[in-house]
């Protein structure tokens, strides 16, 4: 993926988690971040290749006809945000051409799997194949325990596709669900071909065949008066997301993934980056100057148990894609948030 050089966006490389309420939370917003195998894609039958992506503002008013028609970018990021909708959806693309996204009925008590409705996710991205061009997205996120170790062995969490048509397109594999506290959960897991979307692209024992992993991170109707907006870190898929990083007066969310270099230090690779307006009571802070980012607070899920750290990274100057060596971590001790 090419990513601006420009300081500021290689700043932007976080990730994030987000949060959801006690008794009866609804979930509301939140990120999905998809992160497909493109080499395990292009080795199926089908030769799928992702050729074009539309966050949730790019593709905020768009007919299904107008974004296939689009010239796509040079490159496509290496991860896919889909932003949550909201209980309505600000500007929606009510009358456009085959476009059917859904808001966002999910709520749950105490316990996520517990939980009933839907969650809408913002965002599509093109594929070609060798049938030809097709869009997918506007999906949403749902659970249904029938679908427990399906033909995908899926683990009741699926996404269905809901641009022109609704299709079944992918289960949820080896989920991991995290509740981080009572007003906050994040979920890690394998992302599989469905039995829909395998025939219809005519994937002969397509079904539960591993096309990527993803972190999804929800906030729910917590506390209005304070965004619950934190990072998260999951050990399962290596993702650091960051949901909010000022520096000077600009905010931006962005996706890392860890990799050790040659001389065995750790460094978070910048995969995904865009402009936020989000804001958060522990934001990341980027020093232009010294290129150094502060994360005060990082939620870590995937182990045994959940855990929060607080860390520093540097920018590894001419590194590209940008990345951030990491210069230290030490464990938080909570504190009741100031309201």
């Amino acid at each position: 993926m090419k990513i601006k050089s420009n300081l500021k966006i290689a700043l932007v490389s976080l990730g994030l988690v987000f949060a959801t309420s006690a008794s009866a939370v609804k979930v509301t917003s939140g990120e999905f971040a998809l992160d497909f195998d493109e080499a395990g894609l292009l080795a199926l039958s089908a030769k799928i290749e992702n050729k074009a992506w539309f966050d949730s503002v790019a593709s905020l008013d768009k007919t299904t006809q107008q974004l296939i028609a689009e010239t796509p970018a040079e490159a496509v990021p290496d991860v896919f945000v889909f932003k949550v909708f909201g209980e309505s959806i600000s500007t929606p693309p009510v009358g456009l051409s085959g476009r059917f996204p859904q808001i966002s009925t999910f709520e749950y008590d105490d316990d996520p799997i517990k939980g009933s409705g839907r969650i809408g996710l913002a965002g599509l991205h093109r594929i070609s194949t060798i049938g030809g061009n097709l869009l997918f997205g506007d999906y949403d996120l749902q659970y249904d325990k029938s679908r427990i170790d399906n033909g995908a062995k899926g683990s009741g969490w699926f996404l269905t596709n809901r641009n022109t048509f609704a299709l079944i397109a992918f289960d949820l594999t080896n989920v991991k669900v995290d509740v981080v506290d009572d007003s906050n959960f994040t979920m890690t897991g394998d992302v599989v071909l469905g039995k829909s979307l395998a025939g219809m692209l005519k994937i002969e024992d397509g079904e539960g065949i591993d096309v990527g992993d993803f972190t999804f991170t929800t906030k729910g109707e917590a506390d209005s008066d304070v965004d619950g907006s934190i990072a998260g870190y999951s050990i399962k898929t290596k993702t650091l997301t960051l949901p909010v990083i000022k520096t000077d007066d600009t905010r931006y969310s962005a996706v890392f993934r860890v990799v050790v270099l040659a001389d065995g230090r750790s460094a978070l690779e910048l995969k995904a980056v865009e402009p936020t307006t989000t804001t958060s009571h522990s934001p990341a802070t980027f020093d232009v100057m010294t290129g150094v980012i502060t994360m005060p607070e990082i939620v870590v899920s995937g182990g045994e148990e959940t855990s929060k750290v607080k860390a520093i990274m540097t920018l590894d100057k001419g590194s590209f894609p940008s990345r951030f060596i990491l210069m230290s971590v030490e464990n938080v001790v909570e504190q009741q948030h100031q309201h």
